[in-house]
C-alpha cells in the first residue's frame, strides 16, 4: 500500500572508525553539505547536521521507501568515498560498521535540531563517550524499564501495591528512570 503521509523522523549518529578525530573543521561544512545532498537525493529531507571530529549527528525526515539501515548504508559508503577521493582527512577515512538511529517525535524536531546544531558548544562540556552513553540510556533503557515495570506490576495485586508503596518506590528508584517512578507513584496514589 502506498503511504501518502508520514512522519518518520530519525536522528542518526555516525562514528569514525576507532573514534579517531578525522573530520577537520576546515572540511566540516563541505562534508555536511555532501551528506545533506545524499539524504535529499534519496527522497528524504535533512533537518540538521553537524560533523564533529569523531562523529556526526543528523536528523532526517525519512521517506517510507527507504529504511534507516538502507539510508545509513548509502550515506556511509558515499561519504566515505567522497572524503577519501577529495582527501578531506589525513590517511584513509572510514565510518564504523554500525551507527545509531533514534526515532524522534514531530514535537521534538526543533529541540533535536537545536541539540545537533549546538554540538560544538555541547562537546566543550561533555565528551562523545558521555554523550553516547546518555543516548543509549535514554533511548534503549527506557524501553527495558517499561517492560520490567509491566512484568513487576502484573505479578502483584493492587492491594499489594498500596500496602508496599515504600518498597515499590525503593525498587523504582534503583531500576527505573524518574518519569516512570513518578508515574508509578501517581498510579499508587490514584488507587487509594
Amino acid at each position: 500500500m502506498k503511504i501518502e503521509y508520514n512522519n518518520l523522523y530519525t536522528h542518526f549518529v555516525f562514528t569514525t572508525l576507532h573514534r579517531l578525530p578525522l573530520i577537520q573543521e576546515i572540511h566540516r561544512q563541505r562534508i555536511e553539505k555532501y551528506i545533506t545532498g545524499i539524504v535529499n537525493n534519496h527522497g528524504c529531507h535533512m533537518y540538521a547536521i553537524y560533523a564533529n571530529p569523531e562523529h556526526a549527528h543528523f536528523l532526517v525526515s525519512r521517506s517510507p521507501d527507504i529504511s534507516e539501515e538502507q539510508l545509513a548504508d548509502v550515506v556511509a559508503s558515499a561519504s566515505d568515498r567522497f572524503i577519501n577521493e577529495n582527501k578531506l582527512c589525513t590517511g584513509a577515512f572510514e565510518w564504523q560498521m554500525s551507527c545509531s538511529a533514534f526515532s524522534v517525535s514531530k514535537g521534538d524536531v526543533d529541540r533535536v535540531c537545536k541539540y545537533i546544531l549546538n554540538q560544538k558548544e555541547h562537546h566543550w562540556k561533555h565528551t562523545f563517550a558521555e554523550e553516547y552513553d546518555a543516548f543509549l540510556k535514554f533511548y534503549q533503557r527506557s524501553h527495558l524499564d517499561f517492560f520490567c515495570l509491566v512484568i513487576f506490576l502484573s505479578s502483584i495485586t493492587i492491594k499489594a501495591i498500596r500496602l508496599k508503596l515504600c518498597q515499590l518506590e525503593q525498587v523504582t528508584s534503583n531500576l527505573f528512570n524518574r518519569d516512570l517512578k513518578l508515574s508509578i507513584h501517581a498510579l499508587v496514589l490514584s488507587m487509594q
